[in-house]
């Protein structure tokens, strides 16, 4: 097979580090029963899949939303959501108050600043319980050139986040990862140490986790 053939092949959706999960989902509530979920930028469903297995969805609406018709074919096929939405993130087909729980998982850096701060309105206006949004801090991450459609157009700092009433947390550290597959297991043995401080001082984190209640 060649590199061509292997390329057309894989199915790209993201990169995500496993890191990420035990942090994320310190924020996601426990009780799902009968709430409505969004998962926006959901993927091939890995987070949505996580939820199902983690936590009670018992009479739970889970919705994945992705711009990739591909990507939804695999979360369908692997019965991860009860509804599938192949959307834009300046689309978002949801009526006001009408979500309990969304994740937007590096989503958010794809956009331009312009369209990432009217996503950002959108979630205020259609969530009626918790938003959760992920993404680096302040640092654009390049993919492959065969996927420069899921290329970063913005970077995202605290203060970015804050302006929007959100809490902001952090994980890991503020370092680009590195190109030597050596280098791999020191650069998460570090994202790993750092976590602890960075959490709690997210200016230094590799990642923000920004999260804003709506039923306060």
């Amino acid at each position: 097979m060649n590199k061509s053939s292997r390329i057309n092949k894989f199915k790209w959706a993201g990169i995500s580090p496993f890191f990420h999960h035990p942090i994320v989902f310190n924020f996601i509530p426990h009780d799902l029963f009968a709430k409505v979920v969004v998962d926006v930028g959901c993927g091939k469903g890995v987070y949505g899949f996580l939820i199902r297995a983690t936590r009670d969805t018992s009479k739970a609406k889970m919705i994945g939303v992705d711009v990739s018709d591909e990507y939804l074919t695999i979360a369908k096929k692997n019965r991860v959501y009860d509804e599938y939405v192949v959307a834009s993130l300046d689309k978002m087909p949801f009526v006001k108050s009408s979500v309990d729980l969304i994740l937007a998982v590096e989503v958010i850096s794809h956009l331009t600043k312009k369209n990432g701060e009217k996503f950002l309105g959108d979630l205020d206006k259609i969530c009626r319980g918790r938003s959760i949004i992920v993404c680096p801090n302040m640092m654009k991450h390049s993919q492959p050139e065969f996927v420069k459609s899921d290329s970063h157009h913005s970077k995202w700092g605290a203060d970015d986040f804050k302006r929007f009433g959100y809490r902001v947390y952090g994980f890991g550290a503020r370092v680009y990862p590195p190109r030597a597959l050596w280098q791999v297991k020191f650069y998460f043995a570090l994202q790993y140490i750092l976590t602890p401080i960075s959490y709690f001082f997210p200016r230094i984190a590799g990642y923000l986790v920004a999260v804003k209640d709506f039923d306060e």
